[in-house]
């Protein structure tokens, strides 16, 4: 950055040593070359008028990947994610991404379950421990996790054991911690783990009975047919609550019916009230409720049309191959949200990557088997996205940056330039692997068409 004489530049390395985005760096630019940091707020257009210009140049970044390695000199791009050929590659994906969810867990004797955000960069997580929300999501995407196609005995008992170990410390509250059942989003995120744990297990530990029955009762009072949402839930929660109520059909069988719903009520509800452009923001939750709900009564999914119209949607926001220059290859596959101000693909990718995934297996939305119909094209489009959140997710190649590699290891980064691991990354990512897998396997179930039918 240049104002008259002064010049002020930042380097890739630096960049992710302090955790900037290239929009952050041009702040900061800008903020030392100006008389008024102030200015550093003004559109990039009025700056340029008032003399400051921008240059970029070319960086040549060397590191030591390995203990008495040779210096490798870094290339942007220069470590491109193969794509995914085969259930194999998701399924040490997954294992990846589990271990680290795992690796997660809170050190001390304190009951605090899951730590939060963590900054390869220090080794350091965040000083709290995660939310109830994040940790139930964390344990649910575990839990998946144990219950996905042809993941190992040993791997998936650890998965189970570790989601039962998080759920369990959530009904106990901390002090300075907040209940998960203060709020009807949390409630409804731990009753849709809790869902996935066999219910005579729950029945025999005093923690998990004690965590269900507190939390069913907060998601009682979220939705009514008459009054509708709770004022207090966000639009975006809907289909997490809408979740929680299915969920809640499980552990109430006497009022499954009146359950499901009231469940089928909040879903109508969500997708009436929130206009179609917005709807993206609901998902994957009121997507994944919308198919789960199907599943729970066997019938069609009454806004499968809807959904598929939003698929359409979300994948003219993938980047492919031909739209990106040779040094941005690794974004291939990621979704252009534009959430954040960002408008390159970070780990927000994941969430409609979710949804899709699970509407691979519907063959309400997707149609046909794995040679016929919409499926084949269907799925690349999953196994292209795919590729990119194996680019997100850190590899021993990426050890160079951390304070301790290990640890970073199947972490799921915010984005390529930005390092730090959300705990709901790493979540959603296993989250979206499993369905994948789950869609596969009920692909492969399918009976292809007899001869003289469509």
């Amino acid at each position: 950055m240049r104002r008259g004489e002064d010049v002020a530049a930042s380097t890739p390395g630096l960049m992710l040593a302090l955790g900037r985005s290239p929009s952050n760096t041009f702040v900061t630019l800008v903020s030392q070359l100006a008389d008024d940091p102030a200015r550093a707020l003004q559109p990039a257009d009025e700056l340029f008028a008032q003399g400051f210009s921008l240059s970029l140049f070319n960086t040549v970044e060397v590191a030591q990947v390995e203990p008495g390695g040779a210096p490798l000199i870094l290339h942007r791009g220069g470590r491109i994610a193969p794509p995914v050929r085969s259930t194999a590659d998701l399924r040490t994906l997954a294992d990846s991404i589990a271990a680290n969810l795992i690796s997660r867990a809170w050190p001390g004797v304190e009951r605090f379950g899951l730590r939060g955000t963590y900054d390869p960069l220090t080794g350091r997580f965040d000083d709290r421990p995660a939310s109830p929300f994040d940790q139930a999501f964390a344990a649910e995407a575990l839990l998946r996790d144990a219950g996905a196609t042809g993941i190992e005995a040993d791997r998936a008992a650890k998965a189970r054991s570790a989601a039962r170990a998080v759920l369990a410390a959530l009904s106990v509250v901390e002090p300075a911690e907040r209940a998960p059942w203060g709020d009807p989003v949390s409630a409804s995120a731990c009753l849709s783990a809790l869902n996935r744990i066999d219910k005579l297990e729950i029945e025999r530990s005093d923690e998990l009975r004690a965590l269900r029955d507190r939390c069913l009762e907060q998601v009682r009072g979220a939705y009514s047919p008459k009054d509708g949402f709770d004022p207090m839930i966000p639009a975006a929660a809907r289909g997490v609550i809408a979740r929680g109520l299915i969920a809640s059909a499980g552990f109430e069988p006497w009022d499954r019916d009146e359950r499901l719903l009231l469940a089928d009520g909040a879903i109508r509800a969500a997708f009436r009230d929130v206009p179609l452009s917005q709807l993206l923001g609901l998902m994957p939750d009121l997507g994944w409720a919308e198919i789960e709900l199907a599943r729970e009564t066997g019938i069609e999914p009454p806004a499968a049309p809807a959904l598929v119209s939003l698929r359409r949607s979300v994948l003219s926001l993938k980047l492919k191959p031909d739209d990106l220059l040779a040094v941005d290859r690794d974004l291939a596959g990621g979704l252009v949200l534009d959430t954040g101000g960002s408008p390159l693909p970070t780990w927000q990718t994941l969430r409609p990557l979710g949804l899709l995934a699970m509407m691979l297996g519907d063959e309400h939305m997707t149609p046909g088997t794995i040679g016929s119909g919409e499926v084949p094209r269907q799925l690349i489009e999953v196994l292209d996205i795919s590729r990119f959140l194996i680019q997100l997710t850190a590899e021993p190649r990426l050890g160079h940056m951390y304070a301790d590699p290990a640890a970073a290891l199947g972490g799921v980064r915010v984005s390529l330039w930005d390092q730090d691991m959300p705990l709901t990354a790493s979540a959603a990512g296993l989250s979206a692997v499993c369905e994948t897998l789950d869609s596969m396997d009920r692909i492969s179930k399918r009976r292809p068409p007899t001869a003289g039918t469509p």
